[in-house]
């Protein structure tokens, strides 16, 4: 056993790094270690691995099973499994994922990730008309035109966050939120 405790809890791990987290929060996290600590414990719908023989990023399933296009390529569907948990019991679905990209719409919300958000076809201030709920396990993005990232920026690298907890947070106060410093795994 490795460890900087003298804990023998079989269920933990322990580990040391060199750097800080400003929060965990997908959102709205600044630091790039944040932004690592969110990826392994938050769900993605994807995983990204870039490939040294072709030179393209490939993707496989993670929340997602599978993922498809519009014949015009103007919009992309996530089927999402129906198996993946937050630690408090709670279903992860297609809410979370909307949720979290209207957190990133808001200007109240300051989050930097408001570049993936360019493409969408978002009509007025409401996010919903460019991402769709359709069902917990269906989510269609909407873009202003055929887009080939598409992917690459609805994939939201870092993760999701839980709506069912923070639904009732106004967007300004995201970042003192509890969430940011004990955030709710669903990894």
């Amino acid at each position: 056993m490795m460890s900087c405790t003298t804990s023998r809890q079989s269920d933990s791990i322990v580990i040391a790094v060199k750097a800080d987290a400003d929060v965990i929060n997908p959102v709205t996290h600044v630091a790039a270690f944040s932004r690592i600590l969110c990826t392994g414990i938050l769900p993605r719908l994807l995983e990204s691995e870039f490939d040294t023989v072709t030179g393209k990023i490939l993707y496989k399933p993670l929340l997602a099973k599978r993922y498809f296009y519009s014949e015009d390529h103007k919009s992309l569907t996530y089927i999402l499994r129906d198996d993946i948990t937050w630690e408090d019991g709670e279903r992860v679905t297609a809410q979370d994922i909307q949720f979290t990209f209207r957190l990133i719409y808001d200007p109240a919300t300051a989050s930097t990730k408001r570049e993936h958000l360019e493409a969408l076809d978002i009509k007025g201030k409401d996010i919903s008309t460019a991402i769709e709920v359709l069902h917990d396990t269906l989510v269609t993005f909407h873009f202003k035109k055929a887009y080939p990232l598409g992917v690459f920026d609805t994939n939201l690298q870092p993760g999701f966050l839980p709506h069912h907890i923070l639904k009732n947070t106004p967007s300004a106060e995201l970042r003192q939120h509890v969430i940011n410093f004990q955030p709710l795994s669903a990894g």
